[in-house]
């Protein structure tokens, strides 16, 4: 539901996407949810605060939607934010190198 999420959020749908989000949301009080499918949801919705605050849980969580987080191209807009890049240190992960920094 976190890719349904992230899709409807891309696409301008925020109603929809609010509302899956909710959906979600309950579902956790049934089921084990991975906390990756908050974030996308958020990052398609654009709200990076709430998105880093799940990856983060994602990273503690173990979540398995994590693991190729350096190759999923949805996650461009964060990449400069310096939180992303703490992301992938705890996950024992180096940031990509800055090509703009090339020596």
């Amino acid at each position: 539901m976190g890719w349904l999420g992230l899709a409807l959020g891309v696409a301008g749908r925020r109603t929809d996407a609010h509302a899956l989000l909710d959906r979600v949301h309950a579902r956790t009080g049934e089921s084990y949810v991975p906390p990756t499918s908050f974030a996308w949801i958020h990052i398609g919705l654009s709200e990076f605060d709430e998105a880093f605050e799940w990856l983060d849980q994602a990273v503690d969580g173990c979540d398995q939607y994590m693991m190729p987080i350096r190759s999923y191209a949805f996650l461009d807009p964060l990449r400069s934010d310096p939180r992303f890049t703490a992301v992938l240190r705890k996950m024992n992960l180096e940031p990509e190198p800055d090509p703009s920094r090339a020596s």
